[in-house]
């Protein structure tokens, strides 16, 4: 699949699925080795949940700020998003919000789930990075970009206890970019980035 073709939803859904779900058995496996029980256990009540709270809508606001002035103002942030809409140009909205969900839950029952207990968050989050390495020179940025909100993640984490405010976070940055690259890719990109809404 290239940028420049559309993608179909299911030469998409069906490899993601396979390795977003095998991503899960290997984080619910080591989660499993390691402590004894098959899924990461809800904390309830929330340990800090104002300061849950404040990374949340910290992640959120860098996220959107990032689609929509980044964009506009860095070249390699540009680049960076006009390469991954391009891979989206075509798919479904609904296609789009179910990629980012398998995706957030696969990776956070891994990264949260599995690792951080027993590396830690700092090694968990750089591992998280370095999963994201490039194929390709315009994707550069995109380790950075992961490491920034794995330290938001692995922050809730922590915070938390568990990864149920981690996957949600995952969750809504996936669906608020792939949801907006997929949108925006159908309109011609500009030099100077997207085109707003």
């Amino acid at each position: 699949m290239t940028a420049n073709r559309p993608a179909k939803r299911s030469s998409l859904i069906r490899p993601a699925a396979l390795f977003y779900g095998l991503m899960f058995a290997l984080g619910g496996g080591l989660h499993y080795a390691t402590t004894g029980r098959p899924l990461p256990p809800p904390v309830w009540p929330r340990p800090a949940p104002a300061a849950e709270a404040a990374v949340f809508a910290l992640a959120l606001v860098l996220q959107v700020a990032l689609l929509r002035w980044g964009t506009r103002s860095s070249r390699h942030i540009r680049d960076l998003f006009n390469e991954v809409a391009g891979v989206f140009r075509g798919v479904p909205l609904r296609t789009c919000v179910l990629l980012a969900v398998i995706s957030g839950v696969a990776e956070e029952m891994l990264f949260r789930g599995a690792l951080q207990p027993v590396v830690g968050p700092a090694i968990a989050t750089l591992l998280f990075a370095a999963v994201h390495f490039p194929a390709t020179k315009r994707l550069r940025l995109w380790p950075l970009y992961a490491l920034v909100m794995g330290i938001a993640l692995a922050a809730l984490a922590e915070l938390s206890g568990d990864i149920v405010s981690a996957v949600l976070l995952h969750i809504a940055i996936n669906t608020i970019s792939l949801v907006t690259l997929a949108r925006r890719s159908r309109q011609q990109l500009l030099p100077r980035g997207l085109h707003s809404d």
